[in-house]
């Protein structure tokens, strides 16, 4: 066996052998066959080389022979073409030398032709000259002779002129006397028309009756003042008229002296010096009658000013109550003297009602008196009086001002020239209307008792101000961790450190900046001068040092490039400066808003909420304007958001990634702080720079002054290094809506009920949508809401897209002042008849939008016809009357849906309107499925009427029957505004879950929305958010109004009990409806009510309008 392996194991091995060999013996053939090939080629390589080598040597042996042949041309053509260039020369200086002697022949015949012409020349002149005086001499004696006829000819035709003149006169008086006589036929016929006749009439609101009357009162007080200046009028007149006379004789003279001049040929202008000395005379004589009619002027302006002030009556009695008032003195506008609480007692100024009280001054130069009045109507033609006396009764300043020019409820400032010595001295104020009427009268606002207080100032408490205990216990607690991290987000450098500050004003000020760092972390460095004490304390609490006194940014700059922090935000603090406890997470939310964002500048304020620093507007020639320095800090000039320019706070915010393109040794050669930091914007004016008065510290300390040469050769400075990109528009002193507003951006004015709450309704959704598509296309935006409300949560919304709000204490009065509007878009019947004819009147050139969000009147109707209530069908017809009276006081009118625009073209036929729709953002497809989700849902704000009664009826009518075939659904209540009544619904079948945060996670988890609404108007918002979201819906008719929606394409649409249950049966079961629906509806609402298919509907109105006025 063993021997038989091993035959085995070697014939195997014999077999592999032969193999291998016969493996190599192939490889072998290979090679041979390939090299025979290789040497067959290198054989044909070989015969190519040898032919090529042949054809070189022939190409080589032609090339020498044509070398040779074209050197033999070459020596040839050379000499010939030299011999034929020598004969050329020789011809040319034959040529050369008989030219000049011909050219000096001709020189010399011509000089002495030119002699013989120029004697003859000289003959000629003196002899035309001579005729030419005598003609002149002709000429004057012939326009003597006809200035006389014409002057004849003048007077003649002067006395035909004051003739006519005079019967013109009395045309025009009898014409203003036609017209007086019409106007007031017209208003007897207007106001004669009977209840009847005015509802035929559009139904016109009632003010149109008192506007009447306002225009009336405004008519008669024009023709008042008209008639006081008659006579200065006609005293005019017949001064004026020897100057008609004078004038004609001058134009005739100067036409004389332009014919002489024109007639010349000779500039010899001397020999008429006597006609200019005899327009110089006429000149005189004309300028003397001008002095004659000025003096006679001023002589009659004298008397006017004499009779008045011989009007004055005597010191009067103090009054028993005190008016709430304000004074000022002084070049800073220093507050001298002012009433603590305003007062609630209306004294209406009638003609024989006068208040007096007094007033203290604490400083020089008494300028500016502050009353905060009321007016009874909008147009006052009463003319109210100021008078201030000395304590021995002498008058020493009076001021008048015209009724008309009074706001309602808010301070109006009477200016008179400054009382230079008027500090420590008591005043005796008078006020009266010696014109005024019951009917026609501004009140003052008063308080019992005199009550006039200084303005306090609330004490600073600072940390060197405490008990000692208190001091070391505040020492002895540990700095927080959040402020000395190694990988920090944020980077604070606190600047304002010197050899006096305090280690416990150093603690307090970290634990500060430690509560507004409680969702980041951040690293501390202290620039500045640090005394021994301070600078262990910072050992001891591993706190980094940088010696650096200049407070400006350029520490921070320099401080994070010389220790190479990994930080992405830089902060310049000071020490002095105490940030709000939420300035870090505002100034993340502005850095997110934008990725082109790197720099923040916030709002400087002093403990009297003044603003010490902020943003700054950059005029022509790079100088700096501070529009804000001094204002109230909570004014909504200064509050919302912008890309600003210039600045003058050095309390900056900078991304780290920003740095690399500063140049600091530029910005240290500046003096100011705001021109370093004006400059700093610049250079990175490739990045946004926000403002926000969000973005706040408080700052009690003055700002820097500095010298006019500082100032001076820093805006030289700028102008020059940045002179090809500034601004042109903005002149060195200009208007303060100006520098609010330096790119000249067309306005909107926004005026609504109160802030939009865009998270709880989609009215307010659309309003703030609208807004922010507006302030994309570049628009200024101001938003005034009629109830003053002044929530942070919606107002810094706005704020923070840049929209300017007036809350508070800040009226539509403080919305008009100081400038004029480009556009309106006034919301709703009631704020649309308050605030519409007060627009026109102080902004006539806005154009104004009426939005009427829904048709009340259409609401209430159907209400009342549901309700058969007789009292709400009656306001529904005064509801009626006023929005179409809205909508023809407008210019032009939009709503949310056609089918508005058509309810209000039934009354108004030729009414243009623009539909403006809710606005839905687009969101992603749902994720639970329709067997993943349950029950049946309903949203809204039940404030509003239409959805108390749909979800009433609904839970008693149809869900009922919609139990009958589905027992175990569910229907889940989410909203705002839940009353009794609607809380009293819940059940084991209906759960009341009231207001959420987020609606998205709740819709997800229903399968049918439901909206069963029997009256309303307009477009419903909750609709639209369903559909959005991917749900689908069962509604009424009056639901999906307005909307386009389709029965069985993206919604469901029924109206009486059976249908609408049904249709929630079949969706609720039909998981491939539910889908169709859920995709289709989806897909409309992107489509027709996505913020671009709004944003292009608003444009086209914007645009449409513009080409309508502008034509």
């Amino acid at each position: 066996a063993e021997y038989w392996r091993l035959t085995q194991e070697r014939r195997g091995m014999m077999q592999d052998i032969n193999e291998e060999k016969q493996s190599l013996q192939l490889k072998l053939l290979q090679i041979t066959q390939n090299s025979e090939r290789f040497q067959h080629q290198l054989a044909q390589q070989e015969d190519q080389n040898s032919q090529l080598q042949k054809h070189c040597t022939d190409w080589s042996l032609k090339y020498e022979q044509l070398q040779s042949d074209w050197n033999n041309k070459h020596e040839s053509s050379q000499t010939e073409w030299s011999n034929k260039y020598q004969q050329l020369q020789s011809d040319y200086n034959l040529l050369q030398s008989d030219w000049i002697s011909k050219y000096q022949y001709l020189q010399s015949d011509h000089i002495r032709e030119v002699k013989k012409l120029q004697s003859g020349h000289t003959r000629k002149v003196e002899k035309l000259q001579l005729e030419h005086v005598k003609e002149i001499e002709k000429l004057q004696i012939a326009d003597k002779k006809l200035e006389i006829k014409l002057q004849k000819e003048f007077n003649k035709l002067e006395q035909k002129y004051f003739a006519l003149q005079t019967a013109a006169e009395q045309e025009q008086q009898q014409y203003q006397w036609l017209q007086n006589t019409n106007h007031e036929l017209s208003q007897q016929i207007a106001v004669g028309l009977t209840q009847g006749t005015l509802e035929k009439l559009l139904q016109a609101p009632s003010y149109v009756i008192t506007a009447v009357d306002d225009y009336q009162r405004l008519l008669d007080w024009i023709r008042d003042k008209a008639g006081q200046f008659t006579d200065f009028e006609n005293n005019i007149i017949e001064q004026t008229k020897p100057l008609h006379g004078e004038y004609q004789k001058l134009l005739i003279q100067v036409n004389d002296l332009i014919k002489l001049i024109s007639a010349s040929r000779w500039p010899q202008i001397r020999r008429y010096a006597n006609a200019v000395r005899d327009i110089e005379t006429s000149v005189v004589h004309l300028f003397s009658n001008t002095d004659k009619y000025i003096s006679k002027t001023s002589c009659f302006n004298l008397r006017l000013t004499s009779d008045t002030v011989a009007k004055i009556p005597p010191s009067r009695p103090l009054s028993e109550i005190y008016p709430t008032f304000m004074t000022f003195a002084d070049q800073q506008d220093s507050y001298m003297e002012n009433v603590g609480e305003f007062g609630k007692l209306p004294l209406l100024l009638d003609a024989n009602i006068v208040l007096v009280f007094t007033t203290y001054c604490s400083t020089d130069n008494f300028f500016r008196l502050d009353l905060f009045l009321a007016t009874l109507l909008r147009i006052n033609t009463c003319q109210v009086r100021v008078i201030i006396r000395e304590q021995n009764g002498e008058v020493v300043r009076v001021a008048y001002f015209d009724a008309m020019e009074v706001l309602d409820n808010n301070y109006y400032s009477v200016l008179f020239e400054p009382i230079v010595d008027s500090a420590g001295k008591l005043y005796q104020i008078e006020i009266d209307a010696e014109n005024a009427t019951g009917d026609s009268c501004i009140a003052i606002w008063c308080n019992n008792k005199p009550i006039p207080t200084a303005q306090p100032q609330a004490p600073i408490i600072t940390a060197d101000s405490l008990p000692n205990w208190v001091q070391q216990t505040l020492k002895d607690l540990p700095l927080p961790q959040n402020l000395n991290t190694k990988k920090a987000t944020h980077l604070f450098v606190i600047n304002g450190v010197i050899e006096t500050t305090s280690i416990l004003s150093l603690h307090v000020f970290l634990g500060k900046l430690a509560a507004a760092l409680t969702n980041s972390s951040g690293k501390v460095i202290i620039c500045g001068t640090l005394s021994q004490e301070l600078q262990q304390y910072c050992e001891q609490a591993k706190i980094q040092t940088y010696q650096d006194k200049s407070g400006t940014p350029l520490a921070a700059i320099q401080t994070y490039r010389d220790k190479s922090y990994s930080s992405e935000y830089i902060w310049n603090c000071d020490i002095n400066a105490v940030p709000q406890t939420d300035i870090v997470e505002r100034a993340m939310e502005m850095f997110a808003s934008d990725s082109k964002v790197g720099l923040l500048i916030p709002m400087e304020k002093g403990s009297d909420n003044k603003i010490r620093a902020g943003f700054a507007a950059l005029g022509r020639e790079g100088v700096v304007h501070t529009p804000a320095a001094g204002a109230i800090a909570d004014h909504p000039y200064y509050a919302y958001r912008r890309e600003v320019y210039a600045a003058s706070s050095q309390l900056i915010i900078i991304k780290t990634t920003c740095l690399d393109q500063l140049d600091t040794t530029k910005i240290a050669s500046y003096y100011t702080q705001m021109y370093q930091v004006t400059d700093l914007i610049w250079q990175l004016r490739n990045y946004s720079t926000l403002y926000e008065a969000a973005l706040c510290y408080e700052y009690n300390q003055s700002y820097p002054t500095y010298t006019e040469t500082e100032y001076n050769t820093d805006c030289q400075n700028f102008y020059q290094c940045w002179q090809d990109t500034l601004p042109i528009n903005l002149p060195i002193f200009t208007h303060i809506n100006d520098l609010l507003n330096p790119l000249h951006q067309p306005t909107v004015l926004i005026i609504d009920a109160t802030l939009p709450s865009f998270d709880e309704d989609s009215g307010s959704l659309r309003l703030y949508t609208l807004m922010k598509i507006w302030i994309n296309l570049g628009y200024q935006v101001t938003f005034f809401p009629d109830n003053l409300d002044s929530q942070f949560k919606y107002r810094h919304a706005l704020e923070a897209l840049g929209v300017e709000v007036f809350h508070g204490n800040y009226g539509i009065a403080d919305v008009m002042a100081h400038r004029q509007f480009d556009f309106a878009l006034i919301c709703r019947v009631d704020i649309g008849q308050r605030y519409i004819p007060f627009v026109r009147l102080l902004s006539p050139k806005t154009v104004i939008f009426y939005d009427t969000v829904d048709i009340h009147y259409i609401r209430e109707q159907r209400q009342a016809e549901i309700e058969n209530n007789p009292d709400l069908a009656a306001m529904a017809k005064y509801t009626k009357r006023k929005e179409l009276a809205n909508c023809i006081s407008a210019d032009k009118t939009i709503t949310v849906t056609q089918d508005d625009g058509y309810h209000l073209q039934k009354e108004l036929p030729n009414l243009e309107f623009a539909v403006i729709p809710n606005i839905h953002q687009q969101h992603s497809a749902p994720t639970t499925s329709f067997e993943q989700r349950d029950g049946l849902v309903f949203i809204g704000n039940y404030n509003h009427q239409p959805n108390e009664d749909a979800m009433c009826s609904f839970v008693q009518d149809v869900l009922p029957k919609i139990h009958a075939q589905l027992p175990e659904v569910k229907l889940y209540m989410i909203g705002s505004n839940m009353n009794d009544k609607l809380k009293a619904l819940a059940s084991e079948h209906v759960t009341i879950i009231g207001w959420v945060d987020e609606v998205e996670p709740e819709f997800a988890k229903r399968r049918v929305f439901v909206s069963y609404l029997r009256y309303g108007a307009g477009m419903k918002g909750k609709l639209g958010q369903a559909l959005s979201l991917g749900l689908p819906v069962v509604s009424t008719t009056v639901g999906a109004e307005g909307m386009g929606l389709k029965d069985g394409e993206t919604a469901l649409i029924a109206d009486d009990v059976e249908g609408f249950a049904k249709a929630v049966w079949n969706l609720y079961n039909d998981s491939e409806l539910w889908n169709k629906l859920s995709q289709q509806g989806r897909d409309y609402i992107e489509e027709q009510y996505g913020e671009t298919a709004v944003k292009n509907k608003l444009q086209l109105t914007l645009y449409t309008k513009i080409a309508v006025n502008t034509k």
